[in-house]
């Protein structure tokens, strides 16, 4: 005989076994199979476990159908309850640590590790609906948050969440369910990432200042390899693209001779590196200018009369008539600064 430890009661409330009394079975109440819908009826005796049983021994029960409906409506029932309440109901997800300590130098922030993250997810979604169609997809239950951001929370018994579900982008929760004990995360209103509970969708991203200037690139920075690029504005006006590792861009910037300093974002990647470092060293040198940043280069000079996205280093002066390095302008009393096209 099935022996159940919920039931339904006759205003659709989800009913635990153990918190019904003796004195139970002298009233009129009802209760219903949340697998068959069919009347059950409370077991309250002393010397055996409290339980449900149904009411005609002959009761056709699945046991899938009553744990999915089990966990459905329990959650439906306790958060409910608890947006009525303003109590929280928590989530814990695994995120990805970005930190932001130097990430308008870096132009990113940086990978801190991996940890665990709580969220009431009370706070921001506060309707919930049973069954309701969201686009093509019915969700086992639907949070909504007055941003219209959702949240599918699927029960699975056997069948797992498809492919369409998962890659519509929606936030899902799947909880999988083998028996009435793992009842026990949504009655305690705490939910934990696990192989058994899986989040798909979320944002993992957990921005902060993790570092405090100590950063974790540092040990990196002793590889021959340079991994930044940075370009640099010095007193005098002159201007480069340097590659550097990340102590020294942090010794540059210290420096009294520097006037500017940027992390610059590089594509490692490119085939041609040199055109390429030549495109950002352009772009950067354009962008300090519009930043009101003094620099003297021939590049920026109007009597410059050569097209400076297809030169290398020299440039053809118009006072002079003869071709130049661009570092002339820092001694050139010719020099009148305009701003690149």
């Amino acid at each position: 005989m099935i022996k159940y430890r919920f039931a339904k009661g006759s205003d659709n409330q989800i009913i635990d076994i153990n918190d019904l009394s003796r004195e139970t079975k002298n009233t009129s109440k009802s209760f219903y199979c949340l697998g068959c819908n069919n009347e059950i009826i409370p077991v309250l005796g002393e010397k055996r476990v409290k339980h449900f049983r149904h009411k005609h021994v002959e009761q056709n029960c699945s046991q899938e159908t009553y744990l999915h409906h089990l966990l459905k409506y329990l959650f439906y029932d306790v958060y409910s309850k608890f947006l009525e309440s303003q109590e929280p109901f928590l989530i814990e997800i695994d995120v990805s640590n970005q930190c932001t300590h130097y990430q308008e130098e870096f132009c990113q922030a940086c990978p801190w590790g991996t940890s665990r993250k709580t969220f009431d997810i009370t706070k921001y979604f506060k309707s919930i609906a049973l069954e309701t169609k969201l686009d093509n997809f019915i969700p086992d239950i639907l949070l909504k948050s007055s941003n219209n951001d959702y949240i599918f929370v699927e029960i699975a018994v056997t069948h797992k969440c498809d492919e369409k579900k998962i890659d519509s982008g929606y936030r899902i929760i799947e909880i999988n369910i083998e028996t009435e004990e793992e009842s026990g995360q949504i009655l305690q209103k705490y939910i934990r990432e696990s192989e058994k509970n899986l989040f798909y969708n979320f944002k993992r991203d957990n921005f902060g200042d993790f570092c405090k200037g100590d950063c974790i690139q540092k040990p990196e920075s002793t590889s021959s390899i340079a991994k930044y690029q940075i370009f640099v504005v010095y007193q005098n006006g002159s201007a480069i693209l340097w590659s550097r590792n990340f102590d020294e861009f942090q010794g540059l910037k210290k420096s009294k001779t520097i006037a500017y300093t940027k992390l610059v974002p590089f594509d490692f990647t490119k085939e041609d590196k040199r055109e390429y470092i030549k495109e950002v060293y352009f772009k950067e040198l354009d962008s300090a200018v519009k930043m009101d940043i003094t620099i003297k280069s021939c590049f920026l000079c109007t009597y410059n009369i050569t097209d400076h996205s297809k030169s290398d280093e020299t440039i053809f002066c118009g006072v002079i008539n003869s071709r130049i390095e661009d570092k002339v302008a820092l001694q050139c009393p010719h020099f009148s600064p305009k701003t690149l096209s």
